[in-house]
């Protein structure tokens, strides 16, 4: 599990992070990907902190395989939709 920095601007008692689990790399920068728990997106960051405590005493750690595999989908859903979308800007130059 990772928190990530968001943009200024909130209030005394707003959250400053959003909690993450690390995916992995990313292939063209010095970054993190991240798939963000709040807005359901897999994002890439470069100013990431990590949260290495024991999993099994966080109440945030997913609870079994299904919401696994739901996880799994959505990335891989939004990889696809990355990769199309890249694919025709580069047919269109």
């Amino acid at each position: 599990m990772l928190k990530k920095k968001i943009p200024s601007g909130l209030g005394k008692f707003d959250a400053k992070a959003d909690e993450g689990v690390f995916l992995g790399y990313a292939t063209q920068s010095h970054a993190y990907r991240v798939y963000n728990k709040r807005l359901m997106t897999v994002e890439e960051y470069m100013h990431v902190v990590f949260d290495e405590t024991n999993p099994k005493l966080q109440d945030q750690v997913l609870k079994n395989a299904d919401e696994e595999d739901l996880l799994q989908e959505q990335i891989s859903a939004i990889e696809k939709s990355t990769a199309a979308g890249n694919q025709l800007a580069e047919k269109e130059k």
